[in-house]
């Protein structure tokens, strides 16, 4: 790994572990080794390893399932587009646990792949329906155990590779001394299941296993610039730095929700951020949020640009009737979305009330759905929204997509 000996871990001595703490101790990589091999030895764990990024070699396929990583490598050529420093180190991580090592519950807003390098473990998933607000809003209050739930065991040894899917709880026991891989990412199968996962562990952020996770959202930013530059080039007959597994097909309704959510979500990420309602942030926090904000007014540019480009290409039909693209499409998306987080927020009193208000009103502005002002009062959408941010009402749809919005009912034609 290389890793020198003498190198200070910090790890989890399992017989000091209580619900108040991890039980934390600082070992050295020989002694953990040391431990690990001994039949009577300390029962030690450790998440994560300082692992160089050279450790991770790419597993056979697995760059194919990884829009994240495909993103990331094309941004990194883009000028304006600032990175959050080590962001590899937000997706990439290493865990080595002695025998008899038991974790917590984990759940991600990604997809995560787990390679055994070494020994073995008893991996327990369970997976649930979380594609509803009141599914949300019940996750995790509810037992565990419960039969809306799947449940499964797998037992991994070294040189196999598991993924898991987002919004799956996870848990694994080290049934021997063990050292994992592992990988967060976006998976294009499951970019909207994602988009509900960033709202849950936003509001509910005690359910991220890895509390570097909470960087992760901003890799929405890189996806869509990623997208967007290839959409064109697409469009145009050339070939771009892409895999086709990677990129959204906008010319059909599946695809176009992918694009239009991803930058949906980006609008939304600033109100999202616990770490924005920090009463006195100090200079890191600021600088912090300098770039956040630098990198959302690129996002909602390109989110801008994209708009332009498939409205004056495209016919958007429903049940064969031909839509205002702009009002029934992009901004009767981000209201209902607007309207989902302010309702989901709000139901677990998550952020401070009226900034939350405020800024949820910023995002509606962005897409000119409204402002204060007697017309806009009137129209029925801005009712919706405003009914989910000051009253009491449920959101009219239980899912993030407005009422109506199947895939069979929209068809999606090239202008003449």
């Amino acid at each position: 790994m290389g890793i020198p000996l003498d190198r200070a871990l910090d790890v989890e001595d399992m017989s000091l572990r209580t619900s108040q703490t991890s039980g934390l101790v600082a070992v050295t990589a020989e002694k953990f080794l040391l431990e690990a091999n001994s039949d009577d030895g300390l029962v030690l764990g450790t998440s994560p390893l300082p692992m160089h990024l050279n450790n991770f070699p790419d597993p056979i396929g697995l760059l194919d399932l990884n829009t994240t990583e495909a993103a990331l490598v094309y941004t990194q050529s883009l000028s304006g587009c600032q990175y959050p420093p080590n962001h590899q180190f937000y997706t990439k991580w290493g865990a080595a646990a002695c025998s008899g090592v038991t974790t917590g519950v984990n759940c991600e807003p990604m997809a995560t792949s787990i390679e055994m390098k070494a020994g073995q473990k008893m991996i327990y998933l369970a997976s649930a329906c979380m594609d509803t607000i009141d599914a949300l809003c019940d996750f995790p209050t509810r037992s565990f155990v419960t039969p809306e739930r799947t449940y499964e065991g797998i037992l991994v040894n070294a040189g196999d590779l598991l993924i898991i899917r987002p919004n799956t709880l996870w848990s694994t026991t080290a049934t021997k001394p063990s050292l994992i891989w592992v990988r967060n990412f976006h998976l294009m199968s499951s970019i909207l299941d994602s988009i509900w996962a960033h709202i849950h562990t936003s509001i509910m952020p005690h359910m991220l296993s890895y509390p570097a996770h909470s960087h992760a959202p901003p890799f929405f930013i890189y996806i869509q610039a990623y997208w967007w530059k290839n959409i064109q080039l697409l469009s145009a007959g050339k070939i771009g730095p892409y895999t086709q597994a990677h990129i959204p097909n906008v010319q059909c309704w599946p695809g176009l929700l992918q694009m239009l959510f991803t930058g949906n979500i980006i609008s939304l990420l600033e109100p999202l951020d616990a770490r924005n309602y920090i009463s006195s942030p100090n200079s890191d926090e600021l600088k912090r949020r300098a770039i956040s904000q630098a990198q959302t007014e690129i996002a909602k540019q390109t989110a801008l640009d994209f708009r332009c480009w498939f409205m004056s290409k495209h016919v958007v039909k429903q049940n064969g009737e031909e839509l205002d693209i702009e009002t029934k499409i992009f901004r009767e998306s981000i209201l209902h979305l607007t309207t989902v987080v302010g309702f989901y927020a709000r139901k677990h009193h998550r952020y401070e009330d009226n900034l939350l208000k405020k800024k949820l009103k910023g995002v509606l502005e962005d897409y000119s759905c409204g402002k204060d002002d007697s017309s806009s009062h009137k129209d029925n959408q801005m009712a919706l929204v405003y009914a989910a941010l000051y009253g009491n009402d449920h959101p009219t749809s239980n899912t993030f997509l407005p009422p109506g919005w199947t895939d069979s009912s929209f068809s999606i034609e090239a202008k003449l």
